[in-house]
């Protein structure tokens, strides 16, 4: 009989634990709110450093692009950007002045069918902070010919018809954090290169 008395007094004292306090409920969610504002700091930074690493590889192949349009073409080619903006162009260095068009509307870049203005800019929240341009022998030719090698405010790294083109380094920033990524371009081989920098 009294087992019996003691397994139903300890089934009521479970019955009555079922369910949650008020107090450990507000416990659980402070613990999520608390995690929560841990972790979004972080995953915006690493977004953040995702963006700058996709515009430094959308700088290189842009770079290869002119590279090998020179070599195909036989012309000299350029990669123009603007530092401070998110703007940059590959054209043949004797048409730039047609083809990079920095206005709001693209009529004049529609003359050329392979010019997409929207893909002319890096990703929103990045921009060009420099570049470190070496003018080499062939670049100050092209430049007296043409007397200036910027248009339009860009400013032009040249890829010869050889494969070759001038040595550079170009920076790209992300505003948010402040956090550069360098593009460095190979005169010899007109090979690139990105990697994080730390100064500029």
């Amino acid at each position: 009989m009294r087992q019996v008395q003691a397994t139903r007094n300890s089934e009521k004292r479970s019955a009555r634990r079922s369910g949650l306090t008020l107090f450990e409920v507000l416990l659980v969610m402070v613990i999520i709110v608390v995690m929560a504002a841990l972790a979004v700091p972080m995953l915006q930074r690493s977004f953040e450093t995702q963006k700058v690493v996709s515009a430094a590889d959308r700088v290189r192949a842009e770079c290869g692009k002119a590279r090998v349009s020179a070599m195909r073409s036989g012309e000299v080619y350029a990669f123009y950007y603007a530092e401070n903006s998110n703007f940059f162009a590959v054209a043949p260095f004797k048409d730039a002045a047609s083809y990079v068009a920095l206005t709001s509307t693209n009529d004049e870049a529609n003359r050329f069918s392979d010019f997409d203005f929207e893909k002319n800019l890096l990703p929103r929240g990045c921009r060009f902070v420099g570049a470190n341009v070496v003018q080499d022998t062939r670049a100050q030719m092209i430049a007296s010919e043409d007397a200036s090698g910027q248009v339009n405010g860009m400013t032009p790294i040249l890829f010869y018809p050889n494969g070759e083109s001038q040595s550079a380094e170009i920076f790209v920033m992300a505003e948010e954090t402040g956090e550069v990524m360098k593009i460095k371009i190979r005169g010899l081989t007109g090979s690139t290169s990105v990697t994080a920098c730390e100064d500029q």
